[in-house]
């Protein structure tokens, strides 16, 4: 005589149908959330336009920051000061000269 079990077998479908739904529903609520978020922009004032880009040096383990003024094509290069009190400036570059040397060559 073959006994099954039938309870068992529903609670645990049961059980695997409520995480799948909880878990999806985590994810819409990570989405919506990731969706509504504003966006971010790095300005000083309403007079001057700033771009940053963070990112690694190939050679260092330092993160840098790129900060590119718009309105006058300045680009410096800043790094965290080795107490991480501050930051400091470690190269500069007129990008603005250089595109304008770059269309008088041509």
């Amino acid at each position: 005589m073959t006994v099954t079990n039938q309870p068992a077998a529903s609670s645990r479908s049961t059980r695997g149908i409520a995480a799948l739904l909880l878990t999806n529903a985590i994810l819409l609520v990570a989405l919506l959330t990731t969706l509504a978020a504003p966006s971010v922009q790095a300005q000083l004032s309403g007079r001057s336009s700033f771009l940053m880009v963070a990112g690694e040096g190939e050679r260092s383990s330092t993160n840098f920051v790129w900060i590119l003024e718009s309105r006058n094509g300045e680009l410096v290069l800043v790094d965290w000061t080795t107490g991480g009190q501050g930051m400091k400036a470690i190269s500069h570059r007129n990008v603005q000269q250089d595109i304008e040397k770059i269309l008088r060559t041509r």
